[in-house]
């Protein structure tokens, strides 16, 4: 893991966007960041999710606790993710070629735009951790890995239309001991999950580009 990230300043007001990436902003910090399928959550679950979440935030304005940071974290993020674990949807990224475009979009801007930590693409969604270089806004980041992998797999499946879904789940890195832990839970999800070889593809940045598939280690040189 090569992301490194300065010490959460605890004295520097920690703010909050409800409609805009990162929900949760500091500079310098990295982020846990999760961008799903937009069929791999049933819309019913995402209009409660969405409804229960606006009222939990206008009763829990900033400057967030620590305490309270954690609560929506696990309310909120983590319950979407078992959502996600269960396989709704068509799962498209289970395909090599959906994957791979998926895992080249990531690698393109890493070390100028942004540094890319342990990432995990899984069958309807993608764990990840990054830091956003000086100058780049995580929201602008997002907005391009998801269009420019859309355009990449509706190519290669001969398809028009939207993939990813208008929200995604972020969490803010606090220290450096909660990198570590976010860490493990990106590498450690795919077994969570149940998913056998084959059907995600974990990666990771170091000195050049490591990719770790499921079926073994390959090493290919970071794209220029």
């Amino acid at each position: 893991m090569r992301v490194t990230i300065k010490p959460f300043d605890h004295a520097d007001p920690l703010t909050i966007r409800q409609r805009r990436l990162p929900h949760w902003r500091q500079d310098g910090c990295a982020y846990s960041l999760t961008c799903h399928l937009g069929d791999s959550l049933p819309t019913h679950i995402l209009q409660l999710w969405s409804g229960v979440r606006g009222h939990w935030l206008d009763l829990h304005p900033p400057p967030w606790t620590d305490a309270e940071a954690s609560e929506y974290h696990e309310r909120f993020t983590e319950q979407m993710e078992r959502h996600l674990d269960a396989g709704c949807g068509s799962c498209v990224l289970r395909r090599p070629e959906c994957a791979q475009a998926v895992v080249d979009t990531l690698a393109h801007g890493d070390g100028a735009q942004y540094d890319l930590g342990t990432f995990v693409v899984m069958p309807n969604h993608v764990h990840l951790l990054v830091v956003p270089r000086p100058g780049h806004d995580l929201s602008d980041l997002t907005h391009a890995w998801e269009r420019i992998s859309a355009h990449r797999i509706n190519r290669a499946l001969g398809r028009r239309g939207s993939l990813w879904s208008e929200d995604a789940y972020d969490h803010i890195v606090r220290d450096q001991a909660e990198l570590e832990r976010t860490d493990a839970y990106v590498r450690q999800n795919p077994e969570k999950a149940g998913l056998q070889q084959g059907m995600f593809v974990l990666g990771g940045s170091t000195e050049g580009w490591v990719f770790l598939p499921s079926n073994g280690l390959a090493r290919q040189e970071k794209p220029s």
